[in-house]
């Protein structure tokens, strides 16, 4: 399940979340290669739902081709904006 879904589901705005995909790819040896996904939460996302929004995106598309790679080439960094 992506971001976008999980917040729909659970009728959450999605105004003021930020995701950015960070990729380090070494061209010679791509099974080296990671792939780091940024999520900034806004203040109003309920904190109730950070960890099970990490269990959703330990299992969307990005995740799973990082994990293609190698098992330690995908890693996710879920922060939250000051109010």
């Amino acid at each position: 399940m992506d971001i976008l879904a999980f917040c729909r589901k659970r009728d959450i705005s999605t105004s003021g979340i930020n995701i950015s995909q960070v990729v380090d790819w070494d061209r010679t040896q791509p099974d080296q290669s990671k792939i780091l996904l940024q999520i900034e939460l806004p203040p109003h996302f309920p904190q109730k739902y950070d960890s099970v929004l990490g269990r959703a995106v330990d299992n969307c598309l990005v995740a799973n081709l990082g994990r293609g790679l190698d098992d330690s080439s995908f890693d996710k960094q879920i922060t939250r904006t000051e109010r």
